[in-house]
Formats: structure tokens, sequence, C-alpha cells
């Protein structure tokens, strides 16, 4: 799958950008759907990180790579670091209080 991710970011984006630039608005669809998604590691960030400092890109392009590069992130444990500051997990309510005021609550 790593050989896909680089023939993604070596031929098809820049090509796909090209047909972009040349108003082919189709294009913008296929480097949505071909982005290698699945491949969620470091060196996915990291290609997504070198097309955006290569300055070629359309907008629309680099609107692109942005929104799969927070996609990519927002997927990402938090680092050990940042362990502390994790929100909560989200609550619901299972049962009726008790009679002595008890809520018992269950993790989404």
């Amino acid at each position: 799958m790593a050989g896909y991710r680089d023939r993604y970011f070596g031929e098809a984006l820049p090509n796909l950008n090209l047909r972009d630039a040349r108003g082919d608005r189709p294009a913008r669809r296929l480097a949505r759907l071909l982005f290698p998604a699945t491949l969620d590691d470091a060196d996915t960030l990291a290609a997504v990180r070198a097309a955006l400092n290569r300055g070629d890109l359309t907008e629309h392009f680099r609107d692109i790579l942005l929104q799969q590069e927070a996609e990519l992130l927002h997927d990402r444990p938090p680092s050990p670091v940042f362990r502390g500051r994790q929100r909560p997990p989200k609550l619901r309510e299972v049962s009726e209080p008790s009679h002595n005021g008890e809520v018992y609550l269950k993790v989404l």
C-alpha cells in the first residue's frame, strides 16, 4: 500500500492538479476519492505536508490536502504528553435516579 501513496503524491496529484488548473472540475473529486486515507500514518502525513510545501498546488487542491491533513491528525491518538488533557468521555444516563438520588451513567 505504501506504493499507492507514492504514486498518488508522485503521479496522480500533480496530474490532477494540472487538470484543475485548466478548469477540469472532476479532477478535484478524483483527488479526494483517490487520496490514500486508509494509510493513516506518519508517512502519509509527511507526504501531505511535502505536497503543501511545494507551492505549485491550485487553491482547490491546497484546500483538499489541508482537509485531508486535518482528518489524519484528528484520527490520531493523542500524544502521551497531552493524554491528561483529553476531553472527558461522553456519558449517558442509563437509569432513573434511585431513591437516594444516585444516577447511573454509562460511557458511550
